[in-house]
């Protein structure tokens, strides 16, 4: 009896363990590639300068420094996204920070170089808009949003559908995403869906990314891998500091 038991225990484990990662489409901490290097899970697109450097607030911890922006050439997206289904509603967080004042972007439900919709923290600082980009910017809100330059923010952008949202908080605020109210919400069907993308901020300053992970509307990932080392790991033990 024992032992069975013991097997339905371990067989319940493998299927939930299974099914936890399932709800996980994407990831990267860019842990696992070269300082100085291009990462490995991304479409590099010219003219954007894509380089894993070390954090400068953590010479431990491994981050992704863009310079350059993206338009009609295209942004960075995950490789292979052309023939991956999962790209439809989805969660996407991450921590952002820029060393200098700039726009700020994504890319989100990206179909190509001229078919997406961008979220952007706009420069100076002020205000963060939703816009969608068919070769022109339709701008479908605009809220205020004040951000700092030198400062890490945790991010989640959500598409379900299509309705379309941006949440943000300091990377050092425990405040659950849920617990929070979106700072920009948009409503729009035109593209049901694409992966996500690294717009980029401009020229002069870098944009600053980490603990990038998307996933499945619903899934608790705070109860996905508590153990290993993912890019949700790795943003709570930052934040712990």
């Amino acid at each position: 009896m024992f032992r069975t038991m013991w097997a339905i225990a371990v067989v319940l484990m493998i299927v939930l363990t299974r099914a936890a990662d399932a709800a996980i489409l994407f990831e990267d901490d860019f842990e696992g590639d070269g300082i100085g290097d291009a990462p490995a899970k991304w479409d590099v697109v010219a003219p954007l300068n894509l380089e894993v450097i070390r954090d400068p607030d953590d010479a431990a911890n491994q981050i992704l420094s863009e310079q350059g922006e993206g338009n009609g050439n295209g942004v960075p997206v995950p490789t292979g996204w052309e023939d991956q289904d999962f790209w439809t509603d989805y969660v996407w967080e991450w921590d952002w920070m820029w060393d200098g004042d700039g726009y700020a972007g994504t890319a989100h439900r990206y179909q190509g170089a001229t078919n997406y919709y961008h979220s952007s923290r706009r420069a100076g600082g002020a205000s963060f808009i939703i816009y969608r980009w068919d070769g022109n910017w339709n701008e479908m809100h605009n809220q205020p949003w004040p951000s700092e330059v030198g400062v890490w923010y945790s991010m989640q952008s959500t598409d379900i559908g299509n309705e379309h949202f941006v949440k943000a908080k300091p990377r050092d605020d425990d405040t659950p995403f849920e617990e929070l109210d979106p700072i920009v919400t948009a409503v729009d069907d035109q593209y049901p869906d694409g992966p996500i993308g690294l717009f980029g901020i401009g020229d002069a300053p870098h944009l600053f990314w980490d603990n990038i992970i998307v996933y499945e509307p619903g899934t608790n990932i705070r109860a996905v891998d508590p153990a290993g080392k993912t890019a949700t790991t790795w943003a709570r033990i930052k934040r712990a500091k």
